[in-house]
């Protein structure tokens, strides 16, 4: 009788109980590690998926920081650029190229500092 005064459980109870206990704990953890994988592999999909289709956030912060708002110059496509982006590269040695290919009529802005 010690067993049934002692909570009011037999045995046999008590190891029903114990094994209901140990299952119920069992299944929360699965599903939380479950949970926790799955999380991981839709966080890093997505970066992979962004970094894939050209959507870096350390290039877009670092391409702000160095671009200043687009000038007149900037904004004017050059002529003859055939329909393509007609991007344009000022060198250092003053001449302008341009992706189009063409470029005919096209001068860079003038460089201004405000060092003087």
């Amino acid at each position: 009788m010690a067993g049934a005064d002692a909570g009011g459980m037999t045995p046999a109870q008590f190891n029903e109980v114990r094994q209901a206990r140990r299952l119920r704990v069992r299944m929360i953890r699965s599903r939380v590690l479950g949970c926790s994988v799955a999380l991981f592999i839709a966080v890093w999909a997505l970066i992979a998926v962004l970094m894939v289709t050209g959507h870096d956030p350390v290039l877009a912060r670092a391409s702000a920081k160095t671009s200043s708002a687009p000038s007149a110059a900037g904004s004017a496509s050059p002529e003859g650029s055939g329909g393509s982006s007609g991007y344009a590269y000022a060198y250092p040695g003053g001449g302008a190229s341009s992706s189009a290919g063409g470029g005919g009529g096209f001068t860079p802005a003038p460089v201004t500092s405000g060092q003087s």
